[in-house]
């Protein structure tokens, strides 16, 4: 009588676990679930009954494989996003108005605070419009802008009034970083809690399923389910292949890190 293996789901990474049931899922396809023609004789109603059991723990495995496949993608929202995007238009706002300050700046009537200002807008001009850039991009382009602001003469930044436009371009990216810091750390925490979950219960599922088929093999034969237990079979064993040699792998790396080098 077939019988599908036993596979240690747990052990396996997170994107093979999921890659491992989605071709699980493909295979459900080869189960008898197409309904019966109805009859009273009482072997086939009870293969009708066995089959609709057998369909209720294949949608259940697919709903759970389709949980855990959203799980893994980027969560749909964050509490902390809304923050995170307001502080990214204040910064984005701070940079405009120093920048619209500078370039006005560039007019003023005493000759070398107009000239201090044009060497200053070759800084802002040397990064381009940073709000035009993603998030990301912004923070990198911003700390480097900051920097060269900073590093300008003290007596010219003075004479323009720079400063107070310095820091508050600093203080609104601060404010960023912070705020873009809490959304990761909420995305990860919440992204680890939901995968952990939706994980568990698609390999359950799976599990509920492989035990349905096992039994049902011994209550009906194993004809109608053998194309199924072969291909699931042959997968644990592809799967369990390629574990053993990731595990021999890291113990034969372990082994020779333990090796100690000899004295010259």
């Amino acid at each position: 009588m077939k019988k599908i293996k036993t596979l240690g789901l747990a052990r396996l990474r997170m994107d093979e676990c999921f890659g491992f049931l989605k071709l699980i899922e493909a295979e459900t396809a080869n189960l008898p679930l197409q309904d019966k023609e109805e009859t009273d004789s009482p072997s086939e109603i009870n293969l009708a009954d066995t089959m609709t059991v057998l369909e209720a723990k294949v949608n259940a495995f697919i709903n759970a494989v389709n949980d855990f496949d959203a799980a893994l993608k980027a969560p749909d929202s964050n509490p902390a996003t809304p923050m995170t995007e307001a502080t990214d238009d204040a910064r984005d706002a701070a940079w405009r108005r120093t920048y619209n300050f500078v370039t006005a700046m560039g007019g003023h009537p005493d000759e070398d605070i107009a000239k201090a200002s044009a060497g200053v807008k070759m800084l802002f001009d040397k990064y381009g419009e940073i709000p035009r850039l993603t998030q990301t991009g912004k923070s990198g382009f911003m700390h480097n802008l900051l920097q060269d602001l900073e590093a300008v003469e003290a007596e010219k930044r003075t004479a323009m009034n720079l400063d107070i436009w310095i820091a508050n371009m600093r203080v609104k990216e601060e404010a960023y970083l912070a705020a873009a810091t809490e959304r990761t750390e909420a995305n990860a925490n919440r992204q680890i809690g939901i995968t952990k979950t939706t994980r568990e219960a698609a390999q359950n599922a799976y599990r509920s399923l492989v035990d349905a088929v096992n039994a049902l093999t011994i209550i009906n034969g194993d004809a109608d389910y053998a194309t199924f237990i072969d291909n699931v079979n042959a997968m644990i064993d592809r799967q369990t292949t390629i574990s053993k040699a990731r595990f021999t792998r890291a113990k034969k790396e372990e082994e020779e890190e333990e090796i100690p080098t000899p004295e010259a």
